[in-house]
């Protein structure tokens, strides 16, 4: 017989999607990543919610539950922390506090969570690249700190910030991920210092 949680404590229960990092050759070979050499870096940061929690609390509190069973989500890298895995009826279950998931994924329609945004990282012109016709690089680097508003949720429209948005945001607040096959920079949207 199944058994059935109800996390406590802001906890959510999760079944990470594992898949290995595939990355197509330019000869259009597909090359396979051992996720296991560096799991942080070489696994995705999916999940299937598999018991959110019933309400929010302490520091939360206030913030509605904005998952359900069997929504998939974009969560922390923690979601494939060993310490945090349990093991129940034979499957692999994952727990994490409901601050470290960071939106919800419906169809490819994000949904962010608590003060959760996306950026787009924005790159040099690509005339930084060439001087007098001679090319100095390959390609425009990323400019540091600044993004392109994505993905939003009301609390940060309400905060004035709105998609598509060009912004400065502090150092060391881009937290890379890899959403959908598309790179973004997750970050409170607090950490925002201007918009262009």
């Amino acid at each position: 017989m199944k058994q059935s949680y109800t996390p406590l404590h802001n906890n959510v229960i999760l079944e990470h999607i594992q898949t290995a990092d595939k990355y197509v050759m330019s000869n259009g070979e597909e090359l396979y990543i051992d996720i296991s050499y560096d799991l942080y870096n070489h696994t995705n940061q999916d999940a299937i919610i598999m018991y959110p929690p019933k309400n929010l609390t302490g520091k939360l509190k206030g913030h509605d539950v904005k998952i359900k069973t069997g929504d998939k989500v974009h969560c922390h890298h923690f979601v494939v922390d060993p310490d945090r895995y349990h093991e129940q009826d034979g499957k692999k279950y994952i727990e994490l506090n409901y601050e470290l998931i960071y939106c919800v994924d419906r169809d490819g329609e994000l949904d962010m969570l608590l003060n959760f945004i996306l950026l787009d990282p924005v790159y040099e012109d690509e005339s930084t690249c060439k001087l007098n016709g001679i090319w100095l690089k390959d390609k425009p680097d990323l400019k540091p700190q600044y993004g392109k508003v994505a993905f939003l949720n009301q609390r940060a429209k309400d905060y004035g910030l709105e998609k598509g948005d060009l912004v400065y945001f502090k150092r060391f607040r881009d937290y890379k991920m890899n959403i959908n096959s598309k790179d973004y920079y997750r970050m409170d949207f607090t950490d925002i210092i201007c918009k262009f």
